[in-house]
């Protein structure tokens, strides 16, 4: 609750790593992209599928790397399942990709999965939300994993989330930026009315994260690596839901 180095717009807590100063009024304005028909509207997609959650002891999980898996029972895949079954389940038509961009090579990932959403664009022009779905890693001093949760309904605990922001900040071409911004802003406060603790500070960074591609294009970290598989994915269902309500509000 202390706002300091933060920009505060009513529930929403903006880390801002840019040299742009943030103006309230322009982030309480309407977001311009809006849901349309007919076709796909909405693509989830992971540049760095392979980052993983930890499972249960005994789980059988096989790493292919520190906190790695290609197996989508446990990596941010099954996150992206379950945030694709939500967005389908309110009849908005959504595109998952489930190709790991991270493996086997690591380097080139965010080039790889641009790639992929330009040829998305493409054959499917009526797309105009991208999400990149990422986790978090938090250890300390001697490597161990921490987790970052949320109680929800006092029975359940989901994992905390971060929305992050691209901008032009690098150098990089990306004149819409704050349309991205608007929209973390406007799923933040929403989600942020039913589950106050579910979302940590948005983030506002130089690099722009292929976020030029669409003014619908978010990336967002689902949990860290301590969190469990089942946290994690209670946590994208969660937010699938509120991102719901948002769209479909704008889009009246």
């Amino acid at each position: 609750t202390d706002p300091s180095g933060y920009t505060v717009c009513g529930r929403t807590y903006i880390s801002n790593s840019t040299n742009y100063p943030l103006s309230l009024s322009d982030l309480q304005q309407p977001f311009a992209t809006r849901l349309s028909e007919p076709g796909p509207q909405v693509l989830i997609l992971h540049t760095h599928g392979s980052e993983a959650y930890t499972p249960a002891d005994g789980s059988g999980v096989v790493w292919s790397g520190d906190h790695r898996t290609t197996d989508a029972r446990y990596n941010v895949v099954r996150v992206g399942d379950a945030m694709a079954d939500v967005l389908g389940q309110a009849g908005i038509s959504v595109l998952h990709d489930r190709t790991l961009y991270d493996y086997p090579s690591y380097s080139g990932a965010y080039d790889r999965s641009l790639a992929a959403i330009q040829s998305y664009l493409a054959q499917y022009p009526s797309i105009h939300f991208i999400l990149d779905i990422h986790r978090d890693a938090i250890e300390d001093g001697e490597g161990r994993q921490y987790k970052v949760v949320s109680a929800v309904d006092g029975t359940r605990t989901a994992a905390q989330m971060t929305l992050v922001v691209g901008s032009d900040g690098s150098g990089l071409t990306h004149p819409s930026w704050m349309e991205n911004l608007k929209l973390a802003v406007a799923i933040q406060e929403q989600t942020l009315s039913r589950y106050p603790t579910l979302m940590r500070p948005v983030l506002l960074r130089n690099s722009r994260y292929n976020q030029h591609a669409t003014t619908g294009s978010l990336l967002l970290e689902v949990g860290a690596a301590g969190n469990s598989p089942e946290e994690a994915t209670l946590a994208g269902r969660l937010l699938a839901e509120e991102m719901v309500e948002v769209l479909e509000a704008r889009s009246k």
